[in-house]
């Protein structure tokens, strides 16, 4: 009786399973709704489509709302969510979603012989921060087939709100002090070894001051901590009013001693040297396999040496289980006391060769030539330069790339295995297999490789086609935007991609920034590579570059809030002047003066910053930005300073002295992506979703909008102050601002955002990516 009891039941449930009519699971996606500053899309027309290869599910999405997060598709079913990874989706603007329809196998495998069976899919954004890393959901939904429940975004718990609070009271500095002490500014007296307190999410921490960097930024010891920190001094830090008296009273009283690299944040521990200090002549005579320590994101990890040139060194990380080499420089290393007490021992130095034993470099074949790449020379440098000096051109030499050959010295003593990279009448520089390139005299080579430098000299003189011009002459008259562009030059093969691009007054020279923490230069003339820097860990992502209106200079900003100076010569040979920490977050924007001597760079950090270029020394600070300085300009008077980040206009004129005037341009700074000031200084245009607005700056007031079909990810006014060209989705755009039409869109490339764009003096070449690894220059038509 109980048997059949059981197998009756049973028919029953499959009976209705078979139906449909057996209830499913009711749980949804547990999602957060998303705050106002993400961003957020909707999602239309689910459809199938048939083509060549079959079914496929296709829906429509448009971005409503711009904002923080990186989006991903998400999918799920009655039954939970379901994973589509691997489809290699990129979520853009607008676009339209096609899968082909994979589901079939989920459908018969969650239900079989069941007719009904649904699909919805919506988009997510994290929130990856050192608070939380929540899941919002960023859009709504569409179904293909039917659903018997819907994702669901729930409110945020008490925890997550209590992470976005830290989190917002990380960007801003505790909003009160406490008694018997004052908040800082640029006038508050402070010395090195002065005791105050610094805002770290809402609160403040007790520190010492270390050292002045400018007249906005102070190093600073936080209490237990073993690395410095660079904080504003204007509202983040606060002191004792005693310490004040101290101060003005007796500033010698005050003192601190704290050994760091030169240009590190990680304390130097006791039994720890810089290299600079321990070895005075450099690593060249260091044994593979030597410990080092190497700084890194202000901490210290164990790696070990290969080699060196005395600016850059090779090293392998020692506690990764499948080590990868690096690049780094030279002052970014340390090394301990009983290391150095060790090289005298041949016993050790064994011990030494031991850790890389099993190390196999890869290096690109011997006899294929590499491209020019001449990022370093093998002659020491000043330890206070943060990677090495650049090598240009030279202008009498059309040496190219050849082979590797085996150079010998005079005496025959010495040899090595390179290529030649280029020559002038004295000296060559090699390449060797593993990347680095040496200089040498020609009067210390061989017979035989002096021999071979005159042969290889007689056939370069005899090319009738050896002789390079310029690619873009001065165009004549105005330039009629109208018409296509024509391409002039391509580079590809740019790991990470470029963030920023210039070209040189006189349209000479090709800068590049790149996400991957280096940059390129080329010789427009030649079209050949002549600088790679390698990695810049501590500039990080090359967000800004560009050359002084005097071409006299070359400017790098990082995401890391730093500013590099290099002096240019007349054939691209840059040599480090100066670095400083301009802003606290990445430099997001630059401008120069008409004579080049000084620039305005805008940051993440909400702040624009008037500096010095000879220098580096700031003189002038705008903030109270409501999100980062999307465009900066320098009046041509050379007095008036403006910045926006989109949102809120600051306009100070430096010779009246008024202080700062504010205009609010804009509904949010996260409405757009972009904004750009004319040359002249006398219109700004602002990002405003799919539109940009117009503002004449004599008057203060709104021209009517320029309407677009899609986000301009980047923007600037040509030369001749009257168009506009943004960066769309594969695109550059031409608008009129005078008519507020749309001049030309010539297309790039397909499905790629281009986020950077600059032209040069004339406004004849427009450069910018082309790819996620290449960058083109295109010519305009007189």
């Amino acid at each position: 009786m109980q048997f059949r009891r059981i197998v009756a039941l049973v028919l029953v449930f499959v009976l209705v399973f078979w139906l449909g009519a057996l209830p499913t699971a009711t749980h949804a996606q547990d999602l957060v709704q998303a705050p106002d500053d993400f961003v957020f899309y909707e999602l239309s027309n689910m459809r199938v489509e048939r083509s060549v290869v079959g079914e496929q599910i296709a829906f429509d999405y448009k971005r409503v709302r711009e904002g923080k997060g990186t989006v991903m598709l998400a999918a799920r079913t009655d039954d939970g969510p379901i994973s589509i990874r691997g489809f290699g989706l990129r979520i853009e603007a607008t676009g339209t979603i096609r899968l082909e329809d994979r589901f079939a196998r989920v459908r018969s495998a969650l239900n079989p012989g069941r007719s009904e069976f649904g699909v919805e899919f919506f988009f997510t954004a994290h929130s990856d921060t050192m608070f939380s890393r929540d899941r919002y959901l960023v859009s709504n939904s569409v179904t293909y087939g039917t659903m018997n429940t819907r994702v669901q975004a729930r409110p945020p718990s008490a925890e997550e709100l209590a992470a976005k609070e830290r989190e917002r009271k990380a960007k801003i500095p505790p909003e009160t002090v406490p008694a018997g002490y004052t908040r800082s500014d640029a006038t508050t007296p402070l010395v090195p070894g002065a005791p105050v307190l610094i805002g770290v999410v809402g609160e403040w921490v007790p520190a010492k001051v270390v050292s002045l960097r400018s007249s906005s930024f102070v190093r600073v010891l936080p209490d237990g901590r073993q690395a410095l920190s660079t904080v504003s001094r204007d509202g983040w830090i606060a002191i004792a009013d005693q310490t004040i008296d101290q101060i003005r009273s007796d500033p010698g009283q005050f003192s601190l001693n704290v050994r760091t690299l030169p240009d590190g944040n990680a304390l130097l521990p006791d039994d720890v040297k810089s290299i600079s200090e321990a070895m005075p002549s450099g690593l060249l005579s260091l044994p593979a396999g030597t410990p080092l320590m190497l700084e890194k994101h202000s901490r210290w990890e164990d790696v070990f040496f290969l080699s060196s040139d005395n600016v850059t060194a090779r090293v392998l990380p020692a506690n990764h289980a499948s080590p990868k080499e690096e690049r780094v420089s030279v002052n970014a290393l340390a090394i301990r006391q009983r290391t150095l007490d060790d090289l005298s021992s041949d016993a050790a130095k064994a011990a030494f060769a031991a850790n890389v034993a099993n190390y196999t470099p890869v290096s690109p074949p011997a006899t294929i030539a590499p491209k020019a790449d001449v990022a370093s020379m093998a002659s020491p440098v000043a330890s206070s330069v943060p990677f090495p000096s650049f090598p240009g051109p030279d202008e009498g030499s059309d040496a190219s790339p050849s082979i590797a050959r085996v150079w010998r010295d005079q005496s025959g003593k010495f040899s090595i295995t390179a290529t030649l990279e280029s020559r002038t009448e004295t000296e060559v520089l090699l390449k060797r297999p593993d990347g680095n390139v040496i200089k040498v005299s020609i009067s210390r080579l061989s017979d035989a490789d002096r021999e071979f430098l005159a042969q290889d000299g007689e056939s370069a003189d005899a090319n009738p086609f050896a002789s390079v011009v310029s690619p873009s002459p001065p165009a004549a008259g105005p330039l009629n935007y109208r018409l296509p562009l024509k391409g002039v030059f391509q580079v590809g093969d740019l790991r990470g991609g470029a963030r920023s691009v210039a070209i040189s007054p006189g349209d000479r020279f090709l800068l590049v920034g790149r996400s991957a923490a280096s940059v390129s230069m080329y010789d427009l003339r030649s079209r050949r590579q002549i600088i790679d820097s390698g990695r810049m860990d501590h500039l990080g992502d090359v967000s800004v570059c560009g050359f002084t209106p005097d071409n006299k200079h070359v400017l790098l900003g990082g995401m890391r809030g730093i500013v590099e100076v290099y002096e240019i010569d007349d054939n691209g040979k840059l040599q480090h002047k100066h670095q400083f920490t301009s802003h606290t977050r990445g430099v997001s924007s630059l401008a120069f003066s008409r004579d080049g001597k000084f620039a305005l760079t805008g940051g993440e950090d909400r702040q624009a910053v008037y500096w010095e270029v000879e220098t580096g020394r700031a003189l002038k600070t705008l903030s109270g930005f409501d999100g980062k300085v999307k465009a900066t300009c320098i009046c041509p008077s050379g007095n008036k300073l403006m910045a926006t980040d989109g949102k809120t206009l600051q306009t100070i004129d430096l010779a009246e002295g008024n202080g700062v005037k504010t205009l609010q341009v804009g509904r949010s700074p996260a409405s757009g992506q972009a904004a750009a000031f004319s040359p002249n200084g006398l219109l700004l245009a602002v990002g405003d979703g799919y539109h940009f607005s117009l503002w004449n700056l004599q008057l203060g007031s709104e021209l009517p909008r320029i309407t677009g079909s899609e986000i301009g990810w980047c923007a600037l006014f040509a030369p001749d102050n009257q168009h506009l060209i943004t960066g769309g989705n594969g695109v550059i755009n031409f608008w009129d601002a005078k008519t507020q039409s749309l001049v030309q869109s010539f297309r790039v490339t397909n499905s790629f955002y281009i986020r950077a764009i600059n032209t040069n003096a004339a406004g004849s070449l427009i450069v910018c990516p082309s790819g996620h690894s290449s960058v083109g220059v295109y010519q305009a038509s007189p």
